[in-house]
């Protein structure tokens, strides 16, 4: 039959018979009866379609609008069959080729939803709602620029289309257009203003894009509109949690929770913002009843370990933290070879990829000498700004900064790799206990000569202990309000006698470097050339007496060069500065100074200050 009905559909149609009319009575009746449907009168609507059919059985329209009643009451199997009947009397009927593609997508049977969608934008190439649902279902399938072709052609053949604008913003952000993906939805919520979704979308495309206060109005505004859903509130609460508003976060979380108290996205939101705000016991109870629920999902099971971890649970929290390259946030994309299985890794070539960011990067570079102790032959994948610096100090590991770097011309891999190994799991073979970190030593060694280079010029400075400081640090969505400070915050500090500042902070402002100079009519050292390169970086680091820093790439970049590094971390840092103790176990001088309760600085900055004040004493 299927085939019958392809071809009557490619064939070109046939002209009505001489002098032929459409039947005015029966139009104006399946007219009322669609109006019935669309005011939801299901009833009426489907004894109007009936009343139709009594006289005219062969009404393919009355047909689709019974079938359209059963879809909506979700009856699928007795829809579809509807619409077959419907077809075989119409092929060329479009409406009833889309609604029997929906009804295949409400199945789950994607690739007939396409098939039949396909089909109904042969026959009306017009219908904006048939390209939408289109790149509807290729978004499922993956088929992300096939997507994007056909919510093109929805908005372009229907500009006031609202659901194809939200849909195209989530093909446009996934490729990591955001300020594109924010106009899309914009115009979605412009088109319908009630459009919840819409809303939710614009909301977490104005986080990536760090407009907070934007996202917060948006996300509100949403919870107005539909306060009985949960996607809103969980938003707003990373939203808040980003503004470092934690007690306002933990509120739109819990509303979340008590609407869907066993929703896992909603559960893993909970634990971290429990670890945030340093109830690390609290957090992992959290994630353990959400384990309870769904003991397979990795966004509730990473959120366990980054409590396990931060308490120095290693030995559990370690393959808990696997969990993270099945998350919703995992990073890998597919890779030509298995993945490690945990075994003997001795005579196998490993790939070490990347993950998650710089400092991150650095810290788990610890466990690479180790690593080259069991026998295999690695190739280390890291960022292009670690290159020089992970070349001159792993020389055991052929170094890349891209993955097309070990492919041939044909695209094969170079040489034959085993597996890879993810650069995060590493600490999972060497650091199962705190007693493994007892052999933490620099292991990141800076270029000899740009090292005497910078030396010369510090020293010029004039005497005194030569300080490099930093005080923002991350993205707002992984703490920047939390572990940043404010000039005005870092005075005392700032005003100890006889220190040569050096600024270590990327992307300062001019007026920033005034503030510090006008606070004390002091000159503070800031090189961009220094800091727009690594390895310059690092040998600058090396030609400091200390570096002191908030939690940012700057404390592992230092720490793994060696230098002493005194690091200003929040009360409940991130789970690599761990939750007790004044001492960071990756590096051998890391040592933190912790906020006594949460959001005060005062208090540290002073600590430090008599630190320094301590140790200038002690120099001289």
């Amino acid at each position: 039959m299927l085939r019958s009905l392809i071809s009557q559909l490619f064939a070109r149609p046939k002209p009505p018979p001489q002098g032929a009319t459409i039947a005015g009575p029966a139009r104006t009746a399946v007219d009322e009866a669609r109006r019935l449907l669309a005011a939801r009168a299901y009833d009426e609507a489907d004894a109007a379609a009936g009343a139709i059919l009594a006289d005219e059985p062969d009404n393919a329209d009355a047909l689709v609008i019974q079938a359209e009643i059963l879809r909506r009451r979700g009856r699928l199997e007795a829809a579809m069959e509807v619409y077959r009947r419907a077809l075989v009397l119409k092929p060329r009927h479009a409406e009833a080729w889309l609604d029997l593609g929906v009804c295949h997508y409400q199945t789950g049977d994607h690739f007939w939803a396409r098939f039949y969608f396909r089909l109904a934008s042969t026959v009306d190439p017009d219908r904006a709602d048939v390209w939408n649902e289109l790149g509807l279902v290729e978004i499922v399938l993956g088929n992300y620029e096939k997507a994007e072709e056909s919510l093109e052609n929805a908005v372009n053949r229907n500009p006031e289309h609202p659901e194809a604008w939200n849909n195209l913003g989530l093909v446009v952000a996934r490729r990591g257009e955001l300020g594109v993906a924010r106009r899309h939805f914009l115009r979605a919520t412009f088109l319908k203003p009630d459009f919840y979704m819409a809303h939710c979308n614009l909301g977490l495309a104005c986080r990536e894009l760090e407009l907070l206060d934007e996202a917060e109005r948006t996300l509100r505004h949403a919870t107005e509109l539909r306060p009985t859903l949960h996607t809103a509130w969980l938003n707003l609460g990373m939203v808040l949690q980003d503004q470092g508003r934690l007690d306002d976060a933990l509120q739109a979380l819990e509303k979340a929770h008590a609407l869907v108290p066993q929703d896992a996205d909603v559960i893993a939101a909970l634990s971290a913002i429990w670890l945030r705000r340093g109830d690390a016991a609290r957090a992992i109870n959290c994630a353990e009843q959400g384990l309870e629920h769904d003991s397979e999902n990795a966004d509730v099971r990473l959120a366990l370990a980054h409590a396990q971890l931060a308490l120095q649970r290693f030995e559990e929290g370690w393959p808990n933290y696997e969990a993270r390259l099945r998350s919703n946030a995992s990073p890998f994309e597919p890779l030509p070879m298995p993945l490690c299985d945990g075994g003997d890794l001795a005579r196998k070539t490993v790939l070490v990829q990347r993950e998650q960011g710089l400092g991150d990067e650095i810290m788990f570079a610890s466990c690479l000498n180790e690593f080259a102790n069991s026998g295999a032959t690695g190739v280390v994948h890291c960022d292009r700004r670690l290159v020089s610096l992970f070349r001159r100090s792993f020389p055991q590991f052929e170094v890349v900064g891209s993955q097309r770097e070990l492919e041939a011309p044909d695209g094969s891999l170079r040489r034959a790799i085993d597996c890879w190994v993810p650069i995060g799991s590493l600490p999972g073979r060497y650091r199962r206990s705190r007693a493994d970190f007892a052999r933490a030593t620099a292991f990141l060694r800076a270029d000899a000569q740009k090292v005497a280079l910078w030396r010369e010029r510090i020293a010029a400075l004039g005497p005194g202990p030569k300080v490099g400081i930093s005080w923002r640090g991350g993205l707002y969505k992984t703490g920047r309000a939390l572990r940043s400070l404010s000039l005005e915050a870092l005075q005392p500090l700032l005003g100890v006698p006889g220190v040569r500042w050096i600024s270590l902070q990327h992307r300062v402002h001019a007026d920033e470097l005034e503030q510090m100079r006008a606070g004390h009519g002091r000159q503070v050292a800031h090189w961009d050339d220094a800091l727009a390169d690594l390895d310059e970086t690092a040998a600058l680091m090396l030609g400091l007496d200390l570096v002191i820093t908030v939690c940012s790439t700057v404390v592992h970049l230092a720490g793994a060069l060696g230098r002493p590094v005194w690091t200003l971390t929040p009360r409940a840092p991130a789970w690599r500065y761990l939750f007790e103790g004044d001492r960071m176990p990756w590096y051998p001088d890391v040592t933190l100074f912790r906020q006594r309760s949460e959001g005060d600085w005062r208090d540290v900055v002073t600590r430090v200050a008599a630190a320094l004040r301590e140790r200038q004493a002690g120099v001289a």
